[in-house]
């Protein structure tokens, strides 16, 4: 499976502090050999009609994907606090 992160998830791991942002990237590193039945920490979202949208717990953070054949897309890389937030703007509801 291959990763790719979007304009705004790279803009999203900018401000964030360096080892946070080296966990999260190792994580979507061992989401390129691992299928998403394999990986910890990984939901995919209910409620969501139309699209795969999952959702990857690292740490305090969580990582808003989208799987489409074998492409995984991060959208957004946001705190836990900010999810309900971030799934409403990705997801136009």
């Amino acid at each position: 499976m291959r990763v790719q992160l979007t304009a705004r998830a790279q803009k999203d791991l900018r401000p964030l502090p360096q080892k946070h942002r080296l966990r999260i990237l190792q994580a979507l590193k061992q989401m390129e050999d691992h299928p998403l039945s394999e990986a910890q920490g990984v939901k995919r979202l209910e409620g969501v009609s139309g699209r795969h949208l999952y959702r990857l717990r690292v740490g305090s953070y969580r990582v808003l994907c989208i799987l489409e054949e074998d492409v995984l897309t991060v959208l957004r890389v946001v705190s836990r606090q900010d999810l309900e937030k971030a799934i409403k703007q990705t997801t136009g509801r």
